[in-house]
């Protein structure tokens, strides 16, 4: 009976840190998970296949609720990677910024991810129609690093060129 007890223990306990631990997504078994996370009861991510940059590699943006088609699905290749996305950073002392910048139409979308030393770190999704913001989605954890494994610094890492932030995001300390 003990034993029982102990297996329900390490069961509900590792039920638990999985769930602190793993952002919910809306990649692909066979995609590689550079960016995620809840926004209400809806999902930002941004996917990449396995591949490296450079060959059959691509990007997607997707948005929507778990288990169910996308609202909002935008793909590049390798190839057009930079006609279509923009991708941003800068680090500074205790800090850094970062940016995904696409447009549709109209519309553009630049999902931020924000992270400093002496206040909140920040992320979300900004949708700007003719230079002014018409929504904001931010991300539902608020320490962005702390409870999510994902970062847009991994595209840093793949070699994209790399532009500089306009800080939409950035919180005034």
């Amino acid at each position: 009976m003990k034993q029982f007890y102990l297996l329900i223990s390490l069961i509900a306990f590792s039920t638990k840190l999985f769930a602190l631990d793993i952002e919910p997504n809306l990649c692909k078994e066979n995609e590689h998970v550079t960016f995620s996370c809840a926004t209400g009861e809806k999902v930002i991510s941004v996917c990449s296949s396995k591949l490296s940059y450079h060959g059959n590699w691509y990007l997607v943006y997707r948005f929507g609720k778990v288990d169910s088609d996308p609202e909002l699905e935008y793909l590049s290749t390798a190839k057009d990677f930079e006609k279509k996305f923009n991708y941003a950073y800068d680090g500074y002392s205790k800090g850094s910024t970062q940016e995904l910048k696409f447009s549709i139409g109209e519309y553009t979308y630049i999902l931020h991810e924000d992270r400093h030393r002496y206040r909140d770190d920040s992320a979300g999704l900004f949708v700007r129609k003719n230079n002014k913001t018409i929504k904001y989605f931010p991300c539902n954890n608020s320490n962005v690093y702390d409870k999510r494994t994902f970062s847009l610094y991994d595209l840093k890492k793949e070699g994209f060129s790399v532009e500089y932030p306009s800080f939409i995001g950035t919180k005034a300390p």
